[in-house]
């Protein structure tokens, strides 16, 4: 048993030698979190590292540290892991409703949403939900800068009583919650520890 910032953790890997080729396996479990590299293979000479991975883990609201924020909720993911000179990940998810397919490079992560609820995405974030929509778009991450870039369209858009639904409807002079978006966005960023969003409602012309 190890421990993972302060996660209590048990590790059990097998190694099979042959030459120069490691031949690998590992589970790796907290009381939150089950990781399973299967396939595993390293190259001694040129020093790369590959295996598949199926990673579950009950609660994300238990790595708050580790994810640099309050995310809840179930996540399970697979994909393959890659280390050669750099990290290289590649998964997909569905435990948003939708799928997300995720790779991350080093220090830069890009997510692809598809057909993931919007009221899903917010519920994960422990952000009321305000708008309900099918949401289909991107976001690009870099860990070592901090700064975020996404992209997302959302369809069939419902604006949801909240405090976002009382202010439209006020400064439009119209119940905004009467009204169904086809074809809407939204653009948000983070840069320089500053966060910015901007949200459009639209139907088709």
């Amino acid at each position: 048993d190890k421990n993972f910032h302060k996660h209590a953790i048990d590790v059990d890997i097998n190694v099979t030698l042959n030459d120069e080729q490691f031949a690998f396996t590992m589970d790796a479990n907290t009381s939150e979190l089950l990781l399973k590299l299967k396939n595993g293979n390293y190259d001694e000479r040129t020093k790369r590292a590959h295996a598949l991975y199926d990673l579950n883990v009950s609660d994300l609201s238990a790595f708050k540290k580790e994810l640099g924020g309050e995310y809840l909720g179930k996540f399970d993911a697979n994909g393959e892991i890659i280390h050669d000179e750099v990290l290289y990940i590649t998964g997909k998810s569905q435990s948003f409703g939708g799928l997300l397919t995720f790779d991350l490079n080093d220090t830069l992560v890009n997510v692809d949403i598809d057909k993931v609820p919007f009221t899903s995405i917010l519920a994960r974030m422990s952000v009321p939900p305000s708008i309900e929509a099918n949401t289909i778009g991107n976001i690009k991450y870099d860990i070592k800068k901090r700064e975020m870039q996404s992209r997302l369209d959302l369809h069939q858009t419902k604006v949801l009583p909240s405090e976002l639904s009382e202010t439209l409807t006020k400064k439009l002079d119209y119940d905004i919650l009467n009204e169904s978006f086809t074809q809407s966005s939204l653009e948000a960023s983070l840069r320089d520890k500053v966060f910015s969003s901007k949200i459009i409602f639209a139907n088709d012309k």
